[in-house]
């Protein structure tokens, strides 16, 4: 929802998102498991949303997540989403101040 908010400061939203496609695609683990990166890229793809969107799920559900870490994966969801919350209504009210501030 935030890649879409940001329309409302971009002329052409398309190339902004296909930058995001390639990313989720890269650090979700939708092209190779987070785990087979080199280590560098991995703690870079951890500290970002996408594993908590797609990798950790699947791997949950494939029985491969350990249990003792299945609380903190829920812990940084629900932390992702609190802060996506926090920044969506925030831009949110920013974008509508400035649509209808010019008068769209």
């Amino acid at each position: 929802m935030l890649a879409g908010i940001s329309a409302f400061w971009l002329t052409d939203y398309s190339g902004f998102e296909q930058l995001l496609s390639i990313i989720i695609l890269l650090l979700a683990g939708l092209i190779m498991p987070v785990d087979f990166f080199p280590e560098p890229i991995k703690q870079l793809a951890l500290i970002t949303p996408f594993p908590y969107m797609i990798y950790y799920p699947v791997i949950s559900l494939q029985g491969k997540l350990p249990h003792n870490q299945l609380v903190p994966v829920l812990a940084v969801q629900l932390l992702w989403i609190t802060l996506f919350k926090f920044f969506f209504n925030y831009f949110w009210d920013k974008g509508l101040r400035k649509f209808a501030g010019v008068g769209n």
